[in-house]
């Protein structure tokens, strides 16, 4: 999806809550005193599209985001979410400024901006991550991040079925997983329920966690862990 598209779809959402508020406000006022519908959906509208191309502007500038498809192995380009070379440290450091980062995982922080944000955002983001880069060294880049998934044992829901045990994720190499690991957001698995623990996997997962990211374990299991059949 075009990054127009995605404006468009936000804007077309925007328009409509604005019509239903006009309408309500339109059958609560008598009528001589009620605004027309259309004049507060044209205006809403205005307003909407000057903050989405404020939103652009600053993001292609400040960050350098690029043109819209900026890989071959990505459909689309999205200037409305920032990626930042940053780490976990880096991360608390947005907290501490009152940024909450979309993603953590490794060394990549995702910033994900809105048209709802304060007009101010992106330039006092901006500023912070100034002050950041001033001080800190550039994060040691992440050996694992997402391995290639293993060999399919059997279907997720038969693994689900079957009883299982939580062992430490070294001791799970081979073995065939009972749940599913994933850092969330954005919740993409790192191995689902039926397939097999790798030592590509088990490495992953120590060096995201030694990171900072926090990884889910729906079977019950914690850190270092894993459920198995």
């Amino acid at each position: 999806m075009k990054k127009k598209t995605i404006w468009s779809l936000v804007l077309t959402l925007a328009l409509a809550v604005s019509a239903i508020g006009a309408t309500a406000v339109a059958f609560a006022a008598t009528p001589d005193t009620a605004e027309p519908a259309a004049a507060i959906a044209t205006e809403n509208e205005d307003a909407i599209w000057e903050q989405i191309e404020a939103v652009e502007a600053k993001s292609d500038a400040v960050f350098q985001c690029g043109a819209d498809a900026p890989h071959p192995d990505f459909f689309a380009h999205d200037a409305g979410k920032l990626l930042l070379q940053i780490g976990a440290a880096g991360a608390a450091y947005l907290r501490e400024n009152g940024f909450e980062p979309e993603m953590v995982c490794g060394p990549n922080v995702l910033a994900m901006t809105s048209p709802c944000d304060a007009e101010d955002a992106l330039d006092r983001l901006a500023e912070v991550l100034a002050a950041w880069d001033k001080n800190a060294a550039p994060p040691a880049a992440a050996p694992h991040i997402l391995p290639a998934p293993g060999a399919v044992r059997c279907t997720i829901g038969a693994a689900l079925l079957r009883p299982s045990r939580i062992v430490p994720m070294q001791s799970a190499v081979g073995q065939t997983a009972a749940e599913y690991l994933w850092a969330y957001p954005p919740g993409v698995p790192l191995i689902a329920p039926g397939e097999e623990v790798t030592a590509a996997l088990a490495a992953a997962c120590e060096e995201l966690e030694k990171a900072g990211t926090r990884i889910k374990h729906i079977g019950g299991s914690g850190p270092d862990k894993i459920s198995v059949i």
